[in-house]
């Protein structure tokens, strides 16, 4: 097993690797380059798109599964930080400009 330090809002994620993760890579790269290829970003925050949202997003571009937190490593990965949507909640909100569909 081997670990890998993230660091999302400051707070440092110390993240270990496991036969799962290593399988999970792919998918995660994927999800990278989703993200690279369909999202513009700002410097603030945009509070109408979070991760839950971008999940579901992705997933149906890809037509496979794609978990919340996978779409916030991916984010971490890239080096876009995030920030909690509610104090008390699961989801992150991202400096997002726009979206790839909505240029069209």
């Amino acid at each position: 097993m081997r670990r890998t330090k993230i660091i999302v809002n400051g707070f440092e994620i110390w993240n270990y690797i496991s036969e799962h993760d290593k399988q999970n890579e792919k998918l995660l790269r994927k999800v990278e380059q989703w993200i690279k290829e369909n999202l513009m970003f700002r410097k603030q925050i945009n509070r109408g798109l979070n991760s839950y949202h971008l999940k579901h997003i992705i997933e149906k571009d890809l037509g496979e599964y794609v978990s919340n937190v996978d779409v916030k490593r991916a984010m971490a990965r890239i080096g876009i930080e995030g920030k909690l949507e509610h104090k008390a909640g699961w989801n992150y909100c991202y400096p997002i400009k726009k979206y790839r569909r909505l240029v069209k």
